[in-house]
């Protein structure tokens, strides 16, 4: 199993007031990405095996979530000789979810039950997980700050229950 880590900015903290908890944090971040779209740039560095060089990858994430329906895309934006790779997500309520990846310059298939439990990008994030909600996992921790452009943000690991 592994742990997603996030880094949220200080405007989600309650200033003055005393200090949000990782399950307070996890509860609204959830409540703010239901019923809406997000839009995420962010840095990925992958690590397999561990000790080996970090491939890393700036992707683009979009992302549309109700309680019926969840439809992400996850695109990478460089390396170049990447660029254009992209990941289409759908889970609808009470179904599997589905994928399908694309290979520029005109590749596109979909992937099977199994192949949906392999890691994204060579990554240990499996497709699967991707279709889930983060913030709903049951074990949240805030495990450090950093500073992201220069705004003081808190990293929230969430990690799934056995299962």
């Amino acid at each position: 199993m592994f742990p997603i880590l996030l880094s949220f900015a200080a405007l989600l903290s309650q200033g003055a007031e005393a200090p949000m908890t990782a399950a307070d944090l996890a509860a609204k971040l959830s409540g703010l990405q239901q019923n809406g779209a997000s839009f995420v740039r962010l840095k990925m560095e992958i690590q397999q095996p561990p000790g080996t060089k970090a491939v890393v990858l700036q992707l683009q994430i979009k992302q549309r979530r109700s309680a019926a329906l969840t439809e992400i895309v996850y695109q990478v934006l460089w390396p170049r000789e990447r660029k254009g790779e992209a990941v289409l997500l759908r889970k609808v309520i009470n179904e599997a979810p589905s994928c399908s990846v694309f290979l520029p310059p005109n590749t596109v298939r979909a992937l099977d039950a199994a192949q949906m439990k392999q890691g994204m990008f060579g990554s240990d994030l499996s497709y699967v997980d991707v279709t889930e909600n983060f913030y709903e996992w049951k074990f949240q921790a805030l495990v450090g700050s950093e500073v992201v452009n220069r705004v003081n943000c808190q990293v929230l690991e969430s990690k799934p229950g056995k299962g």
